[in-house]
């Protein structure tokens, strides 16, 4: 992804960015790096015995081209007890990087592996159903269906940090594509007013068929 068209398209849309980069993808960024200048570092041991160590430098080409773009580079390296790398990545980004935020920045870095399992595996294997080929074209309704999901996707995720209700469902059913089968099969037989109508029905059966007693 780190490269310049995807770059200038994230700038152009006021966003900030940081992407991995990889040698054999940049390889005049790594020459340039290696033989024209000394970059910033500093390394920290942690509770474990592991060495974590950082190294940047900013305002570096992103090619050799003469419209390159200017990035900001960080990479990092985990190294265990006895010596061995278990972990190495790098970046670019266009925030300033300095030994007040780097650790930060790799962080933020290493949670692509967080994205890729919480979004895109949820989203092919938790009831989403959404695959690779899922709404390729403009055209087809497929396509609408794909943005549908994505936004409702995208609601489950505020309901995870910020509805109670939502979040006791999650914990009572377990996985979220269980949870789904369960609202499929209520909305089957039963009428639902609300959303939070339905959650309520599942958190408190018991309660809810009392209460459509009375009413009837």
């Amino acid at each position: 992804m780190s490269h310049q068209p995807m770059i200038e398209t994230i700038k152009d849309n006021k966003m900030h960015y940081l992407l991995v980069t990889k040698p054999g993808d940049h390889k005049y960024l790594f020459e340039w790096l290696n033989d024209f200048t000394e970059l910033s570092s500093f390394e920290t041991i942690d509770e474990k015995g592991r060495t974590h160590q950082y190294r940047w430098k900013n305002a570096v080409p992103l090619h050799g081209e003469a419209d390159a773009v200017t990035v900001n580079f960080l990479e990092y390296h985990l190294i265990n007890s006895e010596g061995k790398i278990t972990y190495r990545n790098s970046w670019v980004t266009d925030f300033q990087v300095s030994e007040h935020n780097i650790i930060q920045l790799v962080q933020a870095g290493r949670c692509r592996w967080k994205i890729e399992n919480e979004c895109f595996n949820t989203l092919k294997n938790q009831g989403y159903s959404i695959e690779h080929n899922y709404g390729h074209g403009k055209q087809h309704l497929s396509y609408n269906m794909y943005l549908l999901t994505l936004l409702a996707f995208y609601f489950h995720q505020i309901f995870e940090l910020t509805d109670g209700a939502y979040q006791a469902c999650r914990t009572k059913a377990g996985s979220k594509r269980y949870l789904w089968e369960m609202f499929r099969g209520t909305i089957q037989f039963l009428v639902m007013d609300s959303w939070e109508e339905m959650m309520d029905l599942y958190l408190n059966p018991d309660d809810y068929e009392v209460t459509k007693t009375k009413k009837s």
